[in-house]
């Protein structure tokens, strides 16, 4: 299997909030000569629909086929990337999924049930047939119709579709062993992502989540790098940056205010952090995103 192994990551960070976990992509069209990129990973759950066409997503070690109709779940921080076959056209509907704060915004229990989902989440890459995942597949498309038509209450709705899909996932997955080393791992660094939700825009330092994990602060960085796909300290940045975007565009707050209460001592390192993941000045990307008639609410 000849495929480029240079990693990179695709994560639109800043476009997912806590109240609406979630980047919904419809009628996305992929061909052969638009698939060569380097192997690639999300940072998110990635639930996929192949509306037309066929082909193999590849990881660095397996390859796994899909045609129309299939339903795919990418786990987050999987290097995969998409072939379609014989250079045709494939026409996708994706979700990107933020498990854990889908999980919060419903008080989801911590437990074996939560444990269970989060587990079969960061799996690895799994096929569904149509007719098996007719019920997924139902839920994919009043998704769709849901965010098109951007009517009532339909943030709420498609929140709830979320949930009830990774319910049948785990339904149908739910006589799969999955491996208790890696994910008991993964599990053991929810802590120290939960802490850093809440506690963004205080000064983390990494030897607290560390010990909050029970981990040593080298095992630690080893260990989250390696299920996050991001250092804890990057991790941190993506997360302040994203609620920077939302106070961009959602407040009339000044940039140093903003800064402050996503917990940058300074306005320069506040600037720089951001340019470095949006490639613009704050103020500058408030003023383009307010002109196109962007707005994230």
């Amino acid at each position: 299997m000849n495929v480029k192994k240079t990693k990179y990551l695709d994560d639109p960070i800043y476009k997912i909030y806590p109240d609406f976990p979630v980047l919904i992509l419809d009628n996305y069209e992929w061909s052969e000569s638009e698939t060569t990129d380097p192997m690639h990973f999300h940072y998110y759950l990635e639930i996929g629909r192949c509306n037309r066409g066929e082909g193999r997503i590849l990881t660095e070690k397996n390859e796994f086929a899909y045609r129309s109709g299939n339903i795919t779940m990418i786990s987050p921080n999987l290097l995969h990337s998409t072939r379609t076959l014989d250079n045709t056209v494939t026409n996708w509907s994706y979700l990107f999924i933020d498990i854990e704060d889908l999980l919060n915004i419903f008080h989801f229990p911590v437990g074996r049930n939560r444990e269970r989902l989060m587990e079969i989440c960061c799996s690895g890459i799994h096929i569904f047939e149509d007719h098996p995942a007719e019920r997924i597949n139902h839920l994919l498309t009043e998704i769709h119709v849901l965010n098109t038509s951007k009517e009532g209450m339909y943030k709420m709705q498609i929140i709830t579709c979320l949930l009830q899909i990774l319910m049948e996932i785990s339904n149908m997955m739910h006589k799969e062993t999955i491996p208790a080393e890696k994910n008991g791992e993964e599990i053991q660094i929810l802590p120290a992502v939960d802490y850093i939700y809440t506690h963004y825009m205080e000064h983390i330092k990494i030897k607290t989540l560390a010990e909050m994990c029970h981990f040593s602060e080298s095992y630690f960085r080893k260990i989250f790098l390696k299920y996050k796909g991001l250092a804890p300290l990057e991790y941190l940045n993506c997360i302040r940056i994203r609620e920077a975007a939302r106070m961009l565009l959602q407040t009339n707050l000044p940039i140093r205010i903003i800064s402050e209460r996503c917990g940058y001592q300074a306005v320069s390192s506040f600037e720089r952090n951001f340019t470095k993941r949006m490639g613009i000045l704050p103020g500058k990307w408030r003023d383009e995103q307010r002109k196109s008639g962007f707005n994230y609410r």
